[in-house]
C-alpha cells in the first residue's frame, strides 16, 4: 500500500474556506471603488486596522467565557512571532497586488494571482507532502478556467504583471505558512497580530507616500468597515480554522473559487454579461474543486 503524505479534508475545514472564498468574491467591487478615495496603502492601513480590533474584540469575548483556553507564556510568544511572520507575508501579498492593478488589467491581474494554485503544491513537494493525481488533475483545470475567464488573445506583459506575480508566490507562501501556524495556536490572536502588523506597516508607507487626508477616511468609511470587519477579520479568520483541517493544495484550489463569485456578483448586483468563454472558466474552476474532492484507496498488492 502506497502512503501518501497529506492531510485529511474534513466538511467543516471546506465550509469554512468556502464562506472566506465568498466573502472575498464579494468584496472585489467594494476594494475598486474604495481605490477611488485611498491610496493602496492608505486603504490597507485603514481596513487591516479595523479587522485587528474585530479580531480583538472577538478573542477578548472568547476568555470572558473561558473559551479561550489556558495560555501559557511560551504560547504567547509563539503566536507573536508566527503573526509577525504571517503579518509580513500579507503585507507584501495584498501591497504588490494593489500596485499591479495600477499598470494592469484587472482580468491579467485575477490571472496571474490564480498562479498559486500551482505555487502551492509546487512548494510543498520541498515538505515532503504529496498531493494526490486528482489533486493535480483539480490544479490544471483551476488554471485553464481561470485563463478563460480572464484571458483573450492577451500576450503582452507589463511590469504590473510582474508586480501581481510577486503577489501569487506571496499568497501561495501566505497558504503554507497558515498551514503550518494554524494547527499549533489559537487563530484569532493569530489573526489579530497579523492584521495589525499589516496596518502598521501599511500606515507608515501611507505617510510616507500618499499623506492620506482625514476626510479621505471619512469617505471611504464604509468601505474600510465592510472589508475590514468581512474581508480581513472575519475571512482571514474563517481561513485558519478552515486550513486546520484541509491540505494546503486543495485549499487553494477552493480559494479559486473567489473568481468566480465575483464574476457571479458582478452579473447579479451590477448587470455585468458573462460570454460563454467566461462561463466555460467558471464551470472549470467549479469542477476543480469537486475532482480535487475525489479521494479512493489502493488495496495491498495492487
Amino acid at each position: 500500500m502506497t502512503k501518501v503524505n497529506i492531510k485529511q479534508t474534513s466538511p467543516k475545514g471546506t465550509i469554512m474556506i468556502l464562506l472566506a472564498t465568498l466573502i472575498w468574491g464579494t468584496g472585489w467591487s467594494i476594494n475598486s471603488a474604495a481605490m477611488d478615495i485611498l491610496g493602496p496603502f492608505s486603504y490597507n492601513a485603514g481596513r487591516f486596522f479595523v479587522g485587528g480590533c474585530a479580531a480583538l474584540c472577538i478573542s477578548l469575548i472568547m476568555r470572558k467565557h473561558g473559551k479561550a483556553g489556558e495560555i501559557t507564556r511560551g504560547q504567547r510568544i509563539g503566536t507573536l512571532k508566527a503573526g509577525l511572520i504571517l503579518g509580513g507575508i500579507l503585507f507584501v501579498s495584498v501591497t504588490f497586488q494593489q500596485f499591479g492593478l495600477v499598470f494592469t488589467t484587472v482580468a491579467k491581474a485575477g490571472f496571474i494571482t490564480s498562479l498559486y494554485v500551482v505555487a502551492v503544491p509546487l512548494a510543498s513537494l520541498f515538505f515532503g507532502r504529496k498531493a494526490r493525481i486528482w489533486v493535480w488533475l483539480g490544479v490544471a483545470l483551476a488554471i485553464i478556467g481561470m485563463y478563460f475567464m480572464s484571458l483573450s488573445g492577451v500576450t503582452e506583459v507589463n511590469p504590473g504583471d510582474m508586480l501581481v506575480l510577486v503577489c501569487a508566490i506571496s499568497y501561495a507562501a501566505q497558504i503554507l505558512a497558515v498551514d503550518h501556524f494554524s494547527p499549533k495556536f489559537n487563530p484569532v490572536p493569530l489573526a489579530y497580530t497579523q492584521f495589525f502588523l499589516t496596518s502598521a506597516l501599511s500606515l507608515m508607507m501611507a505617510l510616507i507616500f500618499e499623506r492620506p487626508a482625514i476626510a479621505a477616511y471619512i469617505s471611504a468609511a464604509g468601505h474600510i468597515l465592510f472589508t475590514g470587519m468581512l474581508g480581513s477579520g472575519a475571512a482571514y479568520i474563517l481561513q485558519m480554522l478552515g486550513q486546520r483541517t484541509t491540505d494546503p493544495t486543495i485549499a487553494s484550489i477552493m480559494f479559486s473559487q473567489e473568481a468566480v463569485i465575483a464574476a457571479f456578483v458582478g452579473w447579479l448586483w451590477l448587470g455585468e454579461i458573462l460570454t460563454p468563454r467566461e462561463l466555460l472558466g467558471c464551470g472549470l474552476v467549479f469542477a476543480a474543486v469537486l475532482v480535487s474532492q475525489i479521494k479512493f484507496e489502493r488495496k495491498e498488492g495492487i
